[in-house]
C-alpha cells in the first residue's frame, strides 16, 4: 500500500521493473497495473549462473547484482529514443523514499547528487559541499573527513546507488554507450559508472543543500549505524528527518 502510494505521488513517472528470473509474471503486472503509475514496463533478465550460490541465493562477491538488470534498463530506454530532459534513477526495493525526492531531481542539469540514510553503517553519506553548492569531498566514506591514520577512500566518485541521477540526454551523447560492468571489484562499482557519465566533481550538481536526506537504505531491518561510534565522528552536516 504505502509503495502504490509513492508512484500515485509522482507525476509523470516511468516506472521500468526488471525482475532478476528468466521471465516476467503476471503478479508483478497486476501490480504495477494496480500502481496506476503513468507509464509502466516490466522486463527481465536473470543473473548468471556463476553469480549464484547454492539455494540460488545470488550475493557472490564475485559478481555483481543488478549488473544485467540495469543494462537492460538502459537499453530499453535508448529503444524509446528518450527526450534530453528525461531523468534517469536507479530505485531499489531495499529503500525508503520521501517522494519530494523525486519532485527535486526533475529539474537537475547533467548529474546530481545528494545524501542517503543508513549506508555503510552510518547515519548518513553525503557530499560536502562550499557555499556555492560545489562538492569538495564527501562524507562517511572510509576514511572521510580524513580522520588521522585511516585510509582514505579512493574511488573518484564515493557516491551510492541511491544518491544520484542523471539526464537520459546523456546517453545519447556519450560513446561508447555507457554501462555497468561486471569487472568493477566491489567498492568501485557505481564509480565505475558514474565516471563513463562526467569527467570529474566540477560536473556534479548538489541537491537538497547537501544536508538534507530524503532517501534512507533501510533495506526493512533495524540500521546500523555502528562506524559512527568507531570514528567518534559525527559532523552536524545533514538533518536528519
Amino acid at each position: 500500500g504505502d509503495h502504490r502510494d509513492l508512484h500515485l505521488s509522482i507525476r509523470r513517472q516511468r516506472q521500468m521493473c526488471i525482475r532478476d528470473s528468466a521471465d516476467t509474471t503476471e503478479a508483478v503486472a497486476d501490480v504495477l497495473e494496480t500502481a496506476n503509475v503513468y507509464q509502466t514496463t516490466q522486463l527481465a533478465v536473470a543473473t548468471n549462473n556463476a553469480c549464484t550460490r547454492e539455494g540460488g541465493d545470488r550475493t557472490s562477491t564475485k559478481c555483481h547484482r543488478g549488473v544485467k538488470q540495469r543494462n537492460l534498463a538502459l537499453d530499453y530506454i535508448i529503444s524509446l529514443n528518450p527526450t534530453h530532459g528525461s531523468v534517469i534513477y536507479f530505485a531499489d526495493d531495499d529503500n525508503s523514499y520521501d517522494v519530494r525526492i523525486f519532485e527535486e531531481m526533475r529539474n537537475l542539469t547533467k548529474f546530481a547528487t545528494w545524501p542517503v540514510g543508513f549506508l555503510g553503517k552510518r547515519k548518513y553519506r553525503a557530499p560536502i559541499c562550499d557555499e556555492n553548492g560545489k562538492v569538495i569531498d564527501f562524507y562517511g566514506w572510509k576514511g572521510f573527513p580524513r580522520i588521522p591514520g585511516v585510509p582514505g577512500d579512493h574511488r573518484q566518485f564515493p557516491i551510492d546507488m541511491a544518491a544520484f541521477a542523471f539526464k537520459a540526454g546523456l546517453l545519447l551523447t556519450i560513446q561508447p554507450f555507457p554501462k555497468f560492468t561486471e569487472k568493477s571489484s566491489p567498492g568501485p562499482f557505481e564509480s565505475d559508472f558514474i565516471g563513463k557519465l562526467i569527467k570529474d566533481k566540477s560536473e556534479i550538481e548538489t541537491k537538497l543543500n547537501c544536508r538534507t536526506v530524503w532517501v534512507w537504505h533501510t533495506q526493512t531491518k533495524i540500521p546500523n549505524t555502528s562506524q559512527d561510534e568507531l570514528d567518534k565522528v559525527d559532523p552536524e552536516i545533514v538533518k536528519l528527518i
